[in-house]
């Protein structure tokens, strides 16, 4: 299990704070990271887990390292969110029409 706190800054852009704790924390609230004030809960971490099926799921919950790596790819993944918001990545056409479609496919997911 994770036991100690450590922060550090990434660039001058963005603060990563990994926060490992031990203690009788809801996981929906067990915050693990915060990258530039976006929180990766404990939550999070497990549902992307789940995400890479059940056996890549059982290898990295086997190995000493898997919950780091699992909260550095999700820290990765916010700092390419964070970078894609700077550069207005968001205003594009292109990534406007592919909204529009996945929120589409998502609705109709939903209505299932």
């Amino acid at each position: 299990m994770f036991h100690k706190v450590e922060e550090y800054m990434l660039s001058s852009r963005w603060e990563i704070v990994l926060t490992y704790k031990k203690g009788d924390v809801k996981m929906e609230d067990k915050v693990l990271a915060n990258v530039n004030g976006i929180e990766i809960t404990e939550e999070e971490a497990q549902a992307f887990i789940r995400s890479l099926g059940e056996q890549t799921a059982m290898q990295i919950q086997s190995q000493p390292d898997g919950m780091a790596r699992v909260i550095n790819e999700l820290v990765n993944q916010n700092l390419m969110y964070l970078d894609s918001v700077d550069n207005k990545v968001d205003e594009e056409e292109g990534f406007k029409r592919d909204l529009e479609r996945a929120k589409k496919n998502l609705l109709i997911q939903y209505s299932v």
